[in-house]
Order: structure tokens, then sequence, then C-alpha cells
């Protein structure tokens, strides 16, 4: 009575491999998730140089550089999405063989002759039962910032900056602190309609305080990668003895620039400029050792009369846009600098 439901079955205990297209968004990107369990953080690929440029043996994190098989960097909803394909393909196998073997037995029933006066005969009536709808995946992100690595020339997008190819791990301090300051500002841009999805103007504001305070890292943590990426550009012969993360101090990488190249912070930013991004480096400090919490030393170092003594710091969008133009010019200057350094001479 039920042969094709049996068959099926059978057939589906050896296993069968089926073909399933993962949504992709109006660019046609699709969704990755670094299957590490220390970052596990989102990114999109062109789905073309996924296929074409990713290695089948490895690809890369653009965050943490972390590797693995490209098999194994699915979302979560993508999971989902496979499990809930795959199931009704599934069902629709047994729809399919039950629907044929209700046919086949009411086909025997109406052609079988009766016996008796009593004659019990049985029919199938298979409905098939609601397939699990299959909807696209959707992820709304409203600064999402794109990438083209220079070296294979994969594209990609992260929501924020990234710093690592998908398909060759190559990395870009360069190009990287350009896009840093590019989605920085527009993090700014966009405050009102971030603020514009909470509930309340209490949750906003916090909300609104912890991004602020978040794009003076990022700003000073892209600095210096970048000033470390240019140290290498300098001849060796002319690279002064390197002291701990110079990079993250104004003074000392000023004073390092000026013996490699000649040229020192000064030559690009005026007086007040200068005295104005030892504070917000400071305040960059000041947040990361003491939850923004002033105390002497802060207030020795800066030079800051702004603020007393257990303060907390308060970062501006202000704040914010001045420091990413200050670094701007410093990071122009010493492109400048390096650029039109005389070559060496043996």
């Amino acid at each position: 009575m039920f042969d094709e439901t049996l068959r099926a079955l059978r057939q589906l205990e050896q296993g069968m491999r089926i073909s399933i297209d993962l949504p992709l968004d109006e660019k046609g990107s699709i969704d990755r998730r670094c299957p590490s369990s220390e970052c596990g953080r989102h990114f999109k690929v062109v789905y073309e140089d996924w296929r074409e440029k990713v290695p089948d043996e490895r690809a890369f994190c653009p965050y943490c550089r972390f590797e693995q098989d490209p098999q194994d960097w699915n979302t979560s909803d993508q999971e989902e999405h496979i499990r809930s394909v795959g199931l009704a393909h599934v069902q629709g196998i047994i729809d399919r063989a039950m629907q044929s073997d209700a046919r086949r037995q009411n086909m025997r029933e109406r052609s079988r002759p009766r016996r008796g006066l009593i004659d019990i005969s049985m029919t199938m009536d298979f409905k098939p039962g609601p397939r699990p709808l299959i909807v696209p995946l959707s992820i709304a992100e409203a600064l999402r910032q794109d990438f083209t690595c220079e070296a294979c020339a994969c594209r990609w997008s992260s929501l924020g900056s990234s710093f690592f190819c998908p398909a060759c791990g190559h990395n870009s301090a360069a190009v990287m602190f350009d896009r840093t300051i590019a989605t920085v500002r527009r993090m700014i841009e966009h405050i009102p309609s971030i603020t514009g999805g909470f509930a309340d103007a209490d949750t906003a504001q916090d909300a609104i305080r912890q991004i602020m305070e978040d794009q003076l890292g990022r700003l000073v943590g892209a600095f210096e990668r970048l000033g470390e990426a240019l140290r290498e550009s300098v001849p060796a012969t002319k690279r002064a003895p390197k002291k701990g993360n110079i990079f993250q101090r104004i003074d000392d990488a000023s004073e390092w620039w000026r013996v490699s190249t000649g040229s020192g912070y000064d030559s690009w930013l005026r007086p007040a400029e200068l005295t104005r991004i030892r504070v917000l480096y400071q305040r960059r400090h000041l947040l990361v050792h003491r939850q923004g919490i002033v105390d002497q030393s802060y207030l020795d170092r800066s030079g800051d009369s702004a603020y007393r003594l257990s303060q907390r710091i308060v970062v501006r969008a202000e704040d914010v846009s001045e420091l990413a133009g200050l670094l701007e010019k410093l990071a122009a200057g010493l492109r400048s600098a390096i650029q039109n350094m005389p070559p060496t001479t043996t």
C-alpha cells in the first residue's frame, strides 16, 4: 500500500544533494559571519567575488583575519534558511510519494469485486500539509562601508571599519585610514536617524554618548596603524629608534617623524591645533583607562581647563569631527613628506 512512500524513505536514508540559493542583497552581496568564537562579526562580500576570488582552502575575516574553510561562514539566519529549504524539499518528496500511493490504492479499491453481503474497503485521502515559508533574508544596516582590495580586487562591506580582505587577507592601513575617516563622518551625519530608533530620550542619549566616545578610539587606532605602515616607507637608514607605541602619543610621534623625515606635526598643524589634538588624545586615553573620570594626571598632561578633578568628560560630535579633520591633515602631511624624501645614496 505504501510502496512509493517506503521507496522515497529509503532514498532519503542514502542522502541527497540539493542546490540552495542563498538570498543576496540589492548589490549582489552575500552575508557572511566570522566563525571564530572570539569574533563572530558580520560582513558582506559581493557574491561573484566570494565565488571567484575566495580560494577553496580558506577565507579571511575582515575584522580579525581568522581563516577557515569558505563553507563555514554562513550566518545563523542562513543556516535556518538552509534547514527550511531542505525540509521543504524533503516534505515535497514525501508528499508526492504519499499522493502516488493514495491514487494507486484508490484505483485498486474501485476495481476490486465485492464479496458477500458485507464488504469492507478502504480509500485514502491525503492532503499535503503546509510547507515552510521561505522568505528572503534582509538586514537593515544604515552605516555600511564598502571596500575593494587593492591586491586582488575582492569587494566587501562591513558595518564600520574592517581591515583585511576576505579573499586574500591583505591589509592596507592607508586605505583603511581614509575609510575610517569617511565612516566616522557618516556616523555623525546619521545621528538623527539613529536616535529616532530608540523608545525614549534617555536611552537615545546614552547610545549617542557611547557612539561618540567609540569614535575617538576608532580614529586614534586608525591613525596609529597608518603611522606604523608609513614608517615602513621611510628608508631604514633614516628611521629614528622606535620605543614602544609612540604613534599613540602625539609629541613622541611628532619627534620621531621630525628626526626621520625632517618634518614634525608642527609642520602641518598650527599651535592651537596641536594643543587641541593633545587634549582629544588625552580624553581618549582617559576613556580607555579611567572610564572618562578626570584625574590629576589628565589635567597635568592635557592642560584642559574645561574640567575639574573627578568630573566625567563629555565627547560631542563636534569633538569627533575636529579630531577627524586634524588627523586627516597630519596624514596628508606625512604622505607628502615621505614622498618628497630625497633618495638614499650608497
